[in-house]
């Protein structure tokens, strides 16, 4: 989520992430059905014209699984089918070219393997919360490690295409980027409203269960619509 612009108490208009947020929550049911159609139909528009980028297409090369298992934290639990972290980064040539064949098959055919859509949810209690209830409690998934290493495969090829349209303002989720830019941001902008003599004000969105409720199908049409290859779609909405 882009954090927006800091206005002073002067400006005319609330920043526009939020009033998009607020249109998307309160949108009819019917005005969402109508939205998921033209969404639809864009998509449909989309594969028939589209040709897949033969850099993002490529099958994976040795090269790069070796980047990709180099970046796999250790020390991490399992999941579902019990196979740790620390068992990939042993492997020899024989089981890499194995993962090679399986990752590549993947990105032939757009589809993934049922065991990747397995996970062990682990509930963890946050801090001072009552242990009663449900909404106290903060799921973890526990994925499996084959399937978190194709995404690190992934995310290396997606993120030099996706990173520069990301917004500036955005520091979330972002190589070199993290809280601190922002906090120095607003601090240096209180500070000159301080100079100036006038009020400053900001506006923090804090949307529940945002992760939850993101609009999936919208998201992955934009990724298409930067011209990523159709197989990534398809695998990236199962």
């Amino acid at each position: 989520l882009s954090t927006g612009k800091i206005e002073n108490h002067n400006a005319s208009s609330q920043p526009k992430p939020i009033d998009d947020a607020r249109r998307i929550l309160y949108l009819s049911k019917s005005e969402r059905q109508l939205t998921d159609k033209c969404v639809t139909k864009k998509q449909q528009e989309i594969k028939r014209s589209q040709r897949p980028s033969l850099e993002v297409s490529r099958h994976f090369v040795v090269d790069e699984l070796e980047e990709a298992i180099k970046a796999l934290p250790v020390l991490k639990a399992a999941g579902m089918d019990g196979v740790l972290p620390e068992f990939i980064k042993q492997t020899g040539p024989n089981v890499k070219s194995w993962l090679l064949t399986v990752y590549n098959e993947i990105l032939d055919t757009g589809k993934l393997p049922k065991a990747f859509k397995r996970s062990k949810i682990i509930a963890i209690l946050k801090p001072r919360k009552d242990p009663e209830r449900a909404e106290s409690y903060h799921p973890i998934a526990l994925l499996s490690v084959c399937y978190k290493l194709l995404e690190k495969l992934l995310y290396a090829r997606l993120a030099p295409i996706l990173n520069p349209s990301i917004p500036v303002e955005q520091a979330g989720f972002r190589p070199g980027r993290n809280c601190c830019d922002q906090i120095l941001a607003l601090t240096s902008f209180i500070e000159n409203g301080y100079e100036k003599r006038t009020k400053t004000s900001v506006a923090f969105l804090d949307l529940t269960g945002a992760y939850d409720t993101v609009w999936r199908k919208t998201s992955f049409t934009n990724l298409t619509v930067l011209y990523l290859t159709l197989y990534f779609y398809a695998f990236s909405t199962q």
